[in-house]
């Protein structure tokens, strides 16, 4: 009966840590003797304490570390009584909680994490037997070896391990997949290369919490090598979805990748006016101001074919022959033909520009923002105060 009231003591703690913490400095010693309890309950029950104690102050339990690893060896060993075991599987959700304690102390702590390493690999090696227990525990392994100390192999295990999770036909295995892609992408992003083409698949996955953390990773593994793919699978999922939250997200994710990776000015001209054009009302006025900045400060002295300014008139005269057009990519327009409508060699801007629907009597940049046409008419490439007003200072 004593072994059985050790448990119940234990238990309450928790809850009068979380009222109040300072309640527990007195019991320190009791709590550490807890994890040698003949009674593996005890131990159990103390597991979820130690993990609130150590969030507040892992310092304090770093030489507690060798004990942690050497309970896990043994829970994994079939050390506990097999009324423990789950599905074959040795006290899985013992398993959890050890692994969540040593993600919190072996981070950014080489010496700490050196002593995990090793069962790390072991557990994950012997939880990966193909049933969802297993999986939870792999996936929790995943977790630990990406906030610990990074270790090359253990991380190419981990990396290898959660690639069957991503190509799976089951939802919630793909859902995890994508989750710790994420945690191993924040280490070293090469480890998702190999995983490009099956994460853009998910963004056509029915499960919509699955697309939105597909929409975050493909953000974490973007490189200038695949930011035009990636950047062009975001916009085509921009285009489909009428979620207001993920089309706001997808447009900060996709004009922060353009402006960070873009290859060339041009494709970033492009890009971004795909954007205006399909969630304009979404986009920050600092995004136009910072194509405008591109566009002015590109070189001058280059051949027309070659000219930023001259690409940037000219693919703008083709988004005013719609209908509809946004205010914001109305406002780049019209400061980027007012500034350099002149260095066309193919059109004749000011006709062009007034014969344009969206500038005619009921053109709402006309009417609200007091739009002067005769501001495109000077030659010399001087802009009227109303378009220089939304310009680069």
């Amino acid at each position: 009966m004593r072994l059985k009231f050790g448990k119940k003591a234990v238990m309450p703690l928790l809850r009068f840590n979380q009222i109040d913490s300072q309640n527990l400095n007195n019991l320190n010693d009791r709590l550490r003797g807890a994890l040698c309890d003949k009674d593996p309950a005890v131990m159990a029950a103390s597991l979820n304490l130690f993990v609130e104690v150590i969030k507040e102050d892992p310092t304090q339990y770093k030489d507690l570390v060798p004990s942690f690893v050497s309970i896990l060896k043994q829970v994994t060993e079939h050390r506990l009584p097999r009324d423990f075991d789950y599905h074959r599987l040795p006290a899985p959700w013992i398993q959890i909680r050890l692994l969540t304690i040593l993600a919190l102390l072996g981070h950014a702590d080489q010496r700490a994490s050196q002593g995990m390493y090793e069962i790390l690999h072991e557990v994950m090696k012997r939880a990966d037997i193909g049933i969802n227990v297993g999986y939870a525990i792999v996936y929790e392994c995943v977790r630990c070896i990406t906030h610990i100390y990074p270790d090359t192999a253990l991380i190419e295990d981990a990396a290898l391990s959660i690639s069957r999770f991503i190509s799976s036909d089951n939802h919630n295995l793909k859902y995890l997949g994508v989750n710790a892609l994420a945690s191993i992408v924040t280490i070293d992003a090469k480890y998702a290369a190999e995983h490009q083409m099956t994460v853009i698949d998910c963004l056509e996955d029915p499960d919509e919490t699955l697309r939105y953390k597909t929409v975050d990773l493909l953000f974490s593994m973007c490189n200038p090598q695949n930011v035009i793919v990636i950047v062009g699978k975001l916009v085509k999922y921009l285009r489909s979805t009428v979620d207001v939250f993920i089309r706001t997200e997808l447009v900060s994710k996709i004009t922060t990748l353009a402006e960070k990776f873009a290859p060339n000015p041009q494709w970033y001209i492009l890009t971004l006016n795909s954007v205006f054009e399909v969630a304009g009302n979404l986009v920050k006025p600092d995004v136009a101001h910072g194509m405008m900045k591109l566009i002015a400060e590109s070189p001058a002295d280059v051949p027309p074919e070659e000219d930023m300014r001259v690409y940037g008139v000219d693919s703008y005269l083709q988004v005013l022959q719609k209908k509809v057009i946004p205010d914001i990519l109305l406002q780049v327009i019209a400061w980027v033909l007012g500034e350099y409508g002149h260095r066309s060699m193919t059109t004749d801007v000011p006709n062009s520009f007034r014969s344009c629907q969206v500038f005619g009597s009921s053109s709402r940049l006309s009417r609200d923002q007091g739009m002067d046409h005769r501001g495109l008419d000077e030659a010399n490439g001087t802009c009227h105060v109303a378009t220089r007003s939304w310009g680069v200072p």
